[in-house]
């Protein structure tokens, strides 16, 4: 009995001995060991990574504190947006404003940004420094959906040559004359009409005011006002309103100030191409006290002066 006992420990141990020395064994082992490796090399690089653009970040941050208004301490990356609430984020202005006073620093993410509460602050920056201030804050998803174009939504010299440019037209055009105002008078008739249709019952007034702004507007650039009921004046003015609603929501409050958040937005459905149709309509080059509309005086000065 003690010689088989013997015999099996040694017939166990041969077994042993030859799956040590199995080549497809010592593969297996050489790999997972290669692999364990491989991932702590990687999991290190990207801890240093990250460690080194926080210790970046927190840099720059201690930078610019000599040069810009004090403000709440700002995460890297989120900056202050655990601080803000994003549904109504005036009042968490108004709480930092009572801590920092009426001019104060913020981050949005890793965007900077100054605050200006009170009327005495706003006037000091937009009328007495009104050239330093007469830039506009970029927002990605006004961005996105204009191209940086428009008197409303460019920045930097393209936006003051707007601006030159439109007042200076419309001051062609009567702006500040009775033209113009006849223009608002007959509009403001219309609306008139379209409360009457309502019989007295209760109403959001929101969407008539926005459809004669728009039509105003429409009348000064294109010569023609729209139908309150088109169905594809109603379909533009829909889409207006809701990216401005996304805008003021959370989720706009997140991606405005970056513009690689808007990736999943970027198939949208978005209004068709209105190239062709103003000039179609059949009053577009209507002779009025306008003499003719905006847009086609633009498009005569941009064929003058290439």
């Amino acid at each position: 009995m003690r010689i088989l006992g013997i015999k099996r420990q040694h017939c166990v141990q041969n077994r042993r001995n030859i799956k040590a020395n199995h080549p497809r064994h010592h593969h297996l082992t050489i790999s997972l060991s290669v692999t364990m490796v491989a991932s702590e090399l990687l999991l290190v690089a990207l801890l240093a990574c990250l460690t080194i653009t926080v210790l970046m970040s927190v840099w720059r941050q201690r930078k610019l504190w000599g040069k810009l208004p004090p403000g709440p301490p700002a995460l890297p990356f989120i900056g202050n947006y655990l601080q803000l609430n994003t549904e109504q984020m005036y009042l968490s202005l108004m709480k930092i404003r009572e801590r920092y006073g009426p001019v104060f620093t913020i981050h949005l993410g890793p965007r900077r940004v100054v605050v200006l509460c009170g009327h005495k602050a706003v006037k000091e920056a937009l009328v007495d420094q009104a050239e330093e201030f007469g830039g506009r804050g970029e927002q990605a998803t006004f961005n996105w959906l204009f191209k940086d174009y428009g008197v409303a939504f460019s920045n930097g010299e393209r936006a003051r040559q707007l601006r030159r440019f439109s007042i200076a037209t419309l001051r062609d055009f009567g702006m500040g004359k009775g033209s113009i105002e006849e223009r608002i008078q007959e509009e403001a008739g219309f609306l008139l009409e379209a409360f009457r249709d309502t019989h007295g019952a209760f109403i959001d007034p929101t969407f008539f005011l926005s459809r004669t702004v728009s039509n105003i507007i429409s009348s000064i650039v294109f010569g023609d006002r729209f139908d309150y009921e088109d169905k594809e004046f109603l379909s533009l003015l829909h889409m207006m309103l809701g990216s401005f609603q996304f805008t003021a929501t959370s989720m706009g409050q997140v991606t405005g100030p970056s513009p690689a958040l808007l990736c999943p937005y970027h198939n949208l459905p978005t209004a068709p191409p209105h190239g062709d149709r103003c000039p179609k309509r059949p009053s577009f080059s209507r002779q009025g006290p306008l003499k003719t509309s905006l847009l086609s005086w633009t498009i005569k000065q941009l064929h003058q002066n290439p």
